[in-house]
């Protein structure tokens, strides 16, 4: 779940930068999240298209695993297909971020200078 975490703070982080205010933009990404993962309510719950854009994010998939061994009690076994896929996600979506990074601060320094 950390590496989810993770994953997606760095592309968050990216755009963060590029758009130069941090409080409406991650709280507008974080109630997104908190919609599409399974946080607030079941992701059975919502239609379709948003349920696969949930199931891009890592965080889906680690809720997931989590759920299930907490109240479950189910394995590691069994909740290893979406931890590895939780890790798989957040590795790439760290690799999307860190590849972002650079060009974002950039912009923020070039709108720096300009100010």
């Amino acid at each position: 779940m950390g590496v989810a975490v993770f994953g997606l703070s760095v592309p968050l982080s990216a755009i963060m930068i590029t758009v130069g205010e941090a409080h409406i933009t991650q709280n507008t990404l974080f109630v997104g999240m908190a919609l599409l993962c399974g946080f607030t309510f079941p992701p059975a719950m919502l239609p379709d298209p948003l349920r696969w854009l949930g199931e891009a994010l890592p965080l889906t998939s680690g809720l997931r695993a989590l759920r299930d061994a907490a109240l479950h009690h189910a394995p590691v076994g069994a909740v290893l297909p979406d931890l590895l896929i939780c890790a798989g996600l957040g590795a790439v979506y760290l690799a999307a971020g860190l590849r972002l990074l650079g060009p974002a601060e950039r912009i923020a320094v070039q709108r720096g200078g300009a100010a």
